[in-house]
């Protein structure tokens, strides 16, 4: 095989592999969603914290209602050890299945079929706990793995998570260099070339991904998705595009999750720098059948620590509107003194991202599926 057709069939083939991998292994729960969509498409979030996940939002779907059931065949979703399938395997919350013996160092101490072991995958460096599962991988692992570490992770996942009627061409494409559902990658069947040229595919699959998140439009310097999230089809690239910004998506009817990084002037948020000011009109507060929420979190996605311990603002606060009826919402790190101190969500000293949240968004006008609603731009105070 030509190493160019190498590199762009396992691009291909990675693409729809990140998107399995980030969006399946996750726990996620659906009710009343359509399970025939995607098996693999997580139509509830999983709660981890990141975009699409629940973070303060005790409230979200996806913590256990009853009813609840899940729409993602195999076991890389799971509520209990006897969704998963061997006597070793147990369920994790996070992780879905996982083997439940000894660590590893290779595959031979796995002795479930369909197990690999993490620790010939990852690099121990790379995994904080210093030990390695059978048939484990975290997501955050990912972009230290290689590209034999992604392909043996894939086909492993295709054997119990298998690829849908939809899927057909990519899987005739991925064929071509031994990526086949319910066998083994055989990395000995590839040339030279062609192993030499798809060890730097993880790297170019990135930087499409990095590409493609350019590309979509924001609005009001907030960036979200009210189509194809959540049921993906054979949209591979933006699956893992997606599931990169956070694991485990809703459908758009079910909730949508404006990102903001930077301020109404294009510029990054800086708690250390400056106040910040987000204003609704009268009656133009999120429009959200169920609740919506504003979220704050540090570069790295966890909660920013503050005097007073809110951590989001939501309709459940009890706000001090304007004298007209419109709602300042005050971002900054000192209080802006009473009554706005109702209004405040406290921010560091330093770099900061938004997350707003819209769970069952109106689906009449005013919208934000149909975009006769948009979050309003968030800009600097006096």
């Amino acid at each position: 095989m030509e190493a160019v057709a190498a590199v762009r069939w396992f691009g291909l083939g990675l693409r729809w592999a990140a998107g399995l991998v980030l969006a399946g292994s996750l726990a996620v729960s659906a009710c009343g969603s359509d399970a025939s969509s995607s098996p693999v498409a997580p139509t509830v979030e999983a709660g981890a914290a990141g975009m699409a996940s629940g973070g303060s939002d005790s409230g979200a779907a996806g913590s256990g209602d009853a009813g609840m059931q899940p729409v993602a065949p195999g076991d890389l979703v799971c509520q209990s050890d006897s969704d998963c399938q061997g006597d070793k395997h147990v369920c994790d919350p996070v992780q879905g299945c996982i083997h439940s013996g000894n660590p590893c160092a290779n595959p031979n101490d796995c002795d479930e079929a369909g197990d690999f072991c993490a620790g010939e995958l990852i690099p121990p460096q790379a995994d904080p706990t210093g030990i390695a599962k059978c048939r484990y991988i975290s997501m955050k692992f990912l972009p230290t793995a290689n590209a034999r570490a992604l392909r043996v992770v894939l086909v492993s996942l295709m054997k119990t998570n298998p690829p849908t009627e939809a899927d057909a061409p990519i899987m005739a494409q991925m064929a071509r260099i031994g990526l086949v559902p319910g066998q083994d990658f055989d990395p000995s069947k590839l040339g030279f070339l062609d192993r030499e040229v798809v060890r730097t595919v993880p790297k170019l699959a990135l930087l499409e991904m990095g590409v493609r998140l350019k590309r979509e439009p924001t609005t009001n310097g907030w960036l979200y998705f009210t189509k194809g999230v959540g049921t993906w089809d054979t949209d591979y690239l933006l699956r893992a595009v997606a599931n990169a910004l956070g694991p485990g998506w809703n459908r758009p009817q079910d909730a949508v999750y404006p990102l903001s990084q930077r301020d109404g002037n294009g510029d990054e948020y800086d708690g250390a720098s400056h106040k910040y000011v987000i204003h609704f009109d009268k009656d133009q507060l999120p429009p959200a059948q169920a609740f919506w929420s504003l979220t704050m979190y540090d570069p790295d996605f966890f909660f920013v620590p503050n005097p007073i311990n809110r951590y989001e603002l939501s309709q459940r606060n009890q706000f001090i509107a304007n004298p007209d009826g419109s709602l300042d919402l005050y971002l900054q790190a000192g209080s802006p003194g009473t009554p706005q101190e109702a209004n405040w969500l406290p921010a560091p000293r330093g770099k900061f991202d938004l997350v707003l949240r819209l769970y069952s968004p109106s689906k009449t006008t005013p919208s934000i599926l149909n975009g006769t609603w948009t979050p309003p731009p968030v800009k600097r105070s006096p």
